[in-house]
């Protein structure tokens, strides 16, 4: 008969942790980073975290973030992790009762949003060669052209 009282109690101390965010997630999100080709480098936020793909960086919840991806020989590109709110705020509604702060404890915390996108797939674009597609200089003559008096105008 005394299980039962111990067997309710802990049912009641662990129903903040079905929903709150706070405690199932946690604050930061490891998002996964992959490029093709490989080896690009991934700047985090302007000089932050730096990784080369294919890898993984752990980012903070709380806001979103700009990802620099660079790599010899390719175009330089930007993506934007964007903050969302998870899904997963929605079991808070199951301790809401008995414990409301959940609510406000993760969106406050910032824990109830999740980045994306993850994985973040990024396709580089190689750069072009200089002098292939650059046009000839302003009052130069075409390959192969004679220079010499220019042709009367009718």
């Amino acid at each position: 008969m005394k299980a039962v009282p111990c067997v309710a109690v802990a049912a009641l101390l662990a129903m903040p942790t079905l929903g709150c965010m706070t405690i199932t997630k946690g604050s930061k999100q490891t998002v996964t980073f992959v490029s093709l080709p490989p080896g690009a480098r991934i700047t985090m936020d302007a000089g932050g975290q730096t990784i080369t793909t294919p890898g993984q960086l752990e980012l903070t919840r709380d806001k979103a973030h700009i990802a620099v991806v660079d790599k010899e020989g390719y175009e330089p590109t930007t993506v934007t992790l964007h903050r969302v709110i998870s899904t997963g705020i929605l079991g808070n509604f199951g301790c809401f009762v008995l414990f409301p702060f959940c609510f406000a404890v993760d969106g406050l915390s910032g824990d109830a949003h999740e980045l994306k996108p993850d994985p973040v797939s990024i396709s580089l674009v190689p750069i072009s060669t200089a002098g292939a597609s650059a046009p000839p200089p302003v009052g130069s003559s075409p390959p192969g052209a004679v220079a010499g008096p220019s042709a009367p105008r009718p």
